[in-house]
């Protein structure tokens, strides 16, 4: 159901700033990327009103979906895509798959030299290890693409990477 601007009960919720309720709706399939007819999603209609605690609850609700988000568009090497989910400021560089990788060495993995520099002038941490203990280095070093050399060469020389670290 909608409003006739095109608000759900999520943007509502949010716009009262009643967690409880957001997180309700959430439970029950809500969509929290649900925009209304000015284009805002239930977010931005926190922000409006500056609803902190729903803001909060909401921009971590983003933040683990554009993580997802991330690595999918690091695995289709959309550049493009990439950049513009960086640019929102919504997305949790430090977050980790059940392997202990973050994006950045998701994209090490696969050899996506220029994503590896974008994530990693965003701000990604580049000493953190994985699950087994590999480093983003690492994982580049251990790439079978033949762009391998390239991500590992701007990780030591642009990002001051210490190959010899243990």
């Amino acid at each position: 159901a909608r409003t006739g601007s095109g608000d759900t009960c999520l943007h509502l919720a949010a716009r009262r700033g009643n967690v409880a309720m957001i997180k309700l709706l959430a439970a029950m399939g809500g969509d929290l990327a649900a925009a209304n007819h000015a284009g805002q999603t239930p977010l931005e209609a926190a922000w409006e009103v500056e609803q902190e605690e729903a803001i909060e609850w909401l921009s971590l609700q983003a933040k683990a979906r554009n993580c997802l988000e991330l690595a999918r568009l690091i695995d289709l090497n959309d550049v493009d895509g990439i950049d513009a989910l960086l640019a929102t400021g919504l997305v949790d560089l430090h977050a980790r798959d059940r392997e202990g990788r973050t994006a950045i060495m998701l994209a090490a993995d696969h050899a996506r030299t220029d994503v590896v520099w974008r994530l990693a002038k965003a701000g990604s941490a580049l000493s953190m290890e994985d699950n087994s203990g590999a480093t983003v280095l690492m994982h580049a070093c251990v790439s079978r693409s033949e762009e391998a050399t390239d991500t590992v060469d701007i990780l030591v020389q642009d990002f001051k990477c210490d190959p010899a670290a243990p």
